[in-house]
């Protein structure tokens, strides 16, 4: 296998990074809408790659687009970072409708431990759907504290966020309000209230009073900044036991 690897370009005692492109149709596409075949985003990003000069080697997955990317230095990555979400960008440009997304792995070398690189790579693409509300490049090496959750056995992630969460659920699911989405669009906003307001597309005084309902059937202290960190590692765990259905 080293063999055939090395005539294909690939380079054992080079670190390399898989990327995986993914494109996501629009919500309630079907199945006769234009699509973006896998084999046309792989010959966009081959072209994409030459017209760079960037050296990698690329193939499809079944819907997806994998590349391999040369690393220089694991500790230098902002080339990478980079060349990745300008690939994914010119994706973007071509796609018909719907958004393209990427996850990125962590460089390793080897051909064998590429595929710990993929897995990651997968991972990352999974949870940037629930991280972000726009399309981006996810990184798996900049997701530490997931890593930390995927390592805590799925029961007792259950427990913490049924302790720290479920009356904000059972609140949501009985007045079919968005208490959660709201909580979930502060965090993500570092406590913003204007940029939390304007992603949510409310009046900043909707959005106080949502904050203020959280603290009451919560009965907690909102200003306390241990509730604030076991709340946002609550989400964080939520959306991950969402995403890999655990």
């Amino acid at each position: 296998m080293g063999l055939r690897a090395e005539r294909n370009g690939f380079q054992p005692n080079m670190l390399y990074a898989v990327v995986v492109f993914r494109w996501v149709p629009p919500e309630g596409a079907t199945r006769h809408e234009t699509q973006f075949a896998p084999e046309r985003m792989t010959e966009i990003v081959r072209q994409e790659l030459r017209y760079r000069r960037v050296e990698g080697l690329v193939g499809q997955y079944v819907d997806r687009t994998v590349l391999l990317l040369p690393i220089d230095d694991a500790q230098h990555t902002l080339r990478m970072k980079q060349n990745t979400e300008a690939l994914r960008l010119r994706l973007q440009d071509y796609a018909p409708s719907g958004f393209v997304s990427c996850g990125v792995g962590r460089p390793t070398l080897g051909l064998s431990a590429l595929r710990e690189s993929f897995k990651e790579a997968e991972k990352a693409l999974a949870l940037s759907d629930q991280l972000w509300t726009e399309p981006r490049v996810t990184f798996f090496g900049d997701l530490s504290l997931y890593e930390l959750l995927l390592g805590v056995s799925p029961e007792q992630l259950r427990n913490f966020c049924r302790n720290w969460l479920s009356a904000i659920l059972d609140y949501d699911e009985q007045h079919k309000s968005d208490l959660l989405i709201t909580l979930d669009a502060y965090f993500s906003s570092n406590g913003n209230m204007r940029l939390t307001a304007k992603e949510l597309n409310i009046h900043r005084n909707t959005l106080v009073y949502r904050l203020n309902r959280i603290a009451e059937i919560t009965q907690l202290d909102m200003d306390d900044a241990n509730v604030h960190l076991n709340l946002h590692l609550a989400l964080r765990a939520y959306h991950l036991l969402k995403t890999f259905n655990l």
